[in-house]
């Protein structure tokens, strides 16, 4: 079963699938109680089930096994071509592999390796020794990459739950300019002319891929006090009922990432959006 939070007829018809009633009958649902369902906090799960077992004469049951989920991640590419054609990689796995960002960086004389579970970085074949560079952005660099005492390496993939727009959020509008990995070394080894150069080939893409509920981690919710898929249910709530009460904020989207280093297999991609900037629009590739 598929969750598809493209837009709010998908979400209707495969929120109607999985809990196999009407769609029609959830969206009445919503339009009937949306001025509770703007409240996260306040969304009653089993008020909903109650609500459409009454209604279908039968005993609706939100299923408890892992559902697969649309999610939309920003991402810039030079070339478009591929984007269907390549799998969605972890940070990691984008540089060991041949892919944009890591044929970026050899032509700039700089290459990766593992070592011991982290990722080493070679410049003109001198390893770089990031702790030598007093910079916040060198730290960075580090968190990334090799991790610390604090934090794991950070290198996920990692979206959001509604399509929006969602190149506009504060946590990743920066990422317009380039992946931050790229702006960062860039700028701890003073490459500002190669940087510069890279940000007038690339273009912004959206890509929604369809991943198991099993390895969704959500950014603001460290703990789940209940089934993943009834904080997807509610999500999807809260988001209905904003549209109808024209309530939406871009910050509200959750943002997720997966867990352990997670890559998106081509055949999983089933949207590509080229970004206009220009008129904040989106179109299908």
């Amino acid at each position: 079963m598929l969750l598809n939070t493209l837009n709010s007829h998908l979400i209707y018809t495969s929120l109607g699938n999985i809990l196999n009633v009407e769609g029609k009958l959830i969206q009445t649902y919503v339009s009937t109680f949306k001025i509770k369902l703007i409240d996260f906090d306040k969304i009653d799960i089993q008020h909903l089930i109650k609500y459409l077992s009454v209604f279908e004469n039968k005993n609706v049951i939100l299923p408890t096994s892992p559902i697969d989920v649309t999610i939309f991640h920003l991402t810039t590419r030079m070339n478009k071509k591929n984007i269907y054609k390549n799998p969605l990689y972890n940070l990691h796995d984008a540089l060991l592999n041949p892919t944009e960002i890591s044929e970026l960086f050899n032509e700039s004389k700089i290459s990766f390796h593992t070592e011991k579970q982290i990722i080493k970085v070679h410049y003109k074949g001198q390893e770089i020794n990031w702790s030598d560079y007093d910079s916040n952005v060198a730290r960075l660099i580090i968190n990334r990459l090799e991790g610390n005492h604090s934090y794991s390496k950070d290198s996920t993939v990692n979206g959001f739950l509604f399509l929006d727009k969602i190149h506009k959020h504060y946590n990743i509008e920066h990422l317009i300019s380039g992946p931050e990995i790229v702006q960062n070394i860039f700028e701890v080894l003073n490459k500002s002319d190669d940087l510069e150069a890279y940000q007038k080939k690339i273009i912004p893409y959206i890509i929604g891929f369809k991943v198991s509920s099993d390895f969704l981690v959500f950014d603001n919710i460290p703990k789940l006090e209940s089934p993943i898929n009834e904080y997807l249910l509610k999500f999807c709530l809260k988001k209905l009922a904003d549209e109808i009460m024209y309530s939406s904020n871009l910050n509200d989207n959750p943002m997720v990432r997966f867990q352990d280093e997670l890559n998106i297999p081509d055949s999983n991609i089933l949207y590509v959006y080229e970004i206009d900037l220009s008129t904040d629009s989106y179109k299908l590739i």
